[in-house]
């Protein structure tokens, strides 16, 4: 490897990192501040919709962070006392600039929402999906013999991360319908949603089956499983129609990774 070409991925590893500690900081400003007066939550509970999940399911942050910062020290230590040139060079520049667009719409999501500016924060938030899923298309996630360090360290964090963020895209949309003053009917309302679970359990179904991420599958059931605790809780309204909705999608996701599973084993086994 030449070396100029070892010093610009050094390079871009360190801005790997520190992307990732700005979206760390302003996290931290969002708890402890907390942003504008006003925590995270409490927006979002400021534009209830019945597309959002139980306060336990946000949750997940902490292992998509904690997944992300394995990624980081992976990257830095290909860069800077790993000697894996290859694997070097196909992750920097199978990444080119999308994570680091990814952590300034990460961050700058935050300040839109603590700002109530949801129109922007729903911009910011299409921005981070749309740079997951550059970065699950080009590193072939799901599709590639990789080594398992990046099963374990790449693939695995992004697929958590972009699992979340699909849905939580959705249920920024809902979130803005609301803030434009959406009204309906109840029963209009609860048309939507199910056509928002509907549309999850086909983006989950989808991954599993053409992208063979299982992960994605699990972490669309997990959203899921937070409408479903929400509606049954004081949190939230009980909408029979809606649990129900929920509880089909999770099977039809469920059986589609048993399927795969199953279709999986069958083509190992020797014909």
């Amino acid at each position: 490897m030449a070396a100029d070409e070892t010093l610009h991925y050094k390079n871009q590893s360190i801005f790997h990192a520190i992307g990732f500690i700005l979206v760390i900081g302003v996290n931290f400003l969002a708890v402890k501040m907390p942003i504008n007066g006003m925590r995270t939550g409490e927006i979002a509970e400021k534009y209830a919709h019945l597309l959002l999940p139980a306060t336990i399911t946000q949750d997940i942050w902490g292992a998509i962070y904690l997944a992300l910062f394995a990624f980081i020290v992976y990257q830095l230590w290909l860069a800077f006392w790993g000697d894996h040139p290859q694997e070097l060079t196909r992750l920097m520049t199978h990444m080119r600039y999308w994570w680091l667009i990814s952590c300034v719409a990460n961050a700058g999501w935050f300040f839109a929402w603590h700002y109530e500016l949801v129109p922007l924060a729903l911009l910011l938030k299409l921005v981070l999906l749309v740079s997951l899923i550059a970065i699950h298309y080009n590193f072939s996630i799901g599709h590639t013999h990789v080594s398992k360090r990046e099963k374990l360290l790449l693939q695995f964090p992004f697929s958590l991360y972009l699992g979340w963020i699909s849905f939580s895209t959705l249920s920024d949309i809902e979130t803005l319908m609301v803030y434009w003053g959406w009204n309906g009917q109840l029963i209009g309302m609860v048309t939507w949603t199910v056509l928002m679970v509907g549309l999850l359990a086909g983006f989950g179904a989808y991954m599993v089956l053409q992208h063979h991420n299982i992960l994605y599958g699990v972490i669309t059931i997990w959203s899921l499983t937070g409408i479903i605790i929400k509606r049954k809780t004081a949190e939230g309204l009980p909408v029979p129609a809606l649990t129900t909705a929920c509880y089909i999608a999770i099977v039809l996701i469920a059986g589609t990774i048993g399927w795969y599973f199953y279709k999986r084993k069958k083509d190992l086994q020797p014909q």
